[in-house]
């Protein structure tokens, strides 16, 4: 799922934001993303998998559910006029990967301020039955 993140983000109405293809890894221990500010990171993929039941013959159903974090960062005082845009741009994002069978796609989107930045994280869901 972190391709196709990636491949649809390529196409984000971006303006004064960059993007990378970096995973958001700490550099000196701090994040990427707070250190180069208004570029956006996509981190792996996190898979989990919990069974959801068992049948009688011994099989189970599993619930999948793969989880793909975007973050950024812009100056907490001014932000930048497509924030909004690019924010409502991220949250459509929850629709990708139809022709991979998930059943339940979510997005969560927080902002937090480090310093004198606001960074921003948005989480992506997709789950399907196994």
């Amino acid at each position: 799922m972190r391709t196709e993140v990636i491949n649809y983000l390529v196409s984000a109405p971006l303006h004064s934001y960059n993007f990378s293809r970096e995973l958001p890894f700490e550099e000196g221990g701090t994040p990427l993303y707070l250190k180069n500010p208004k570029t956006i990171y996509v981190d792996d993929v996190n898979k989990e998998v919990s069974q959801l039941f068992a049948t009688l013959n011994g099989d189970s159903i599993h619930l999948e559910t793969s989880t793909v974090t975007v973050f950024f960062s812009n100056d907490a005082k001014n932000t930048p006029a497509n924030y909004d845009d690019l924010i409502e741009y991220l949250v459509k994002g929850k629709d990708l990967g139809t022709s991979q069978g998930f059943n339940d796609r979510n997005v969560d989107v927080s902002t937090d301020i480090d310093g004198d930045l606001q960074v921003t994280t948005v989480e992506y869901q997709y789950t399907k039955l196994r």
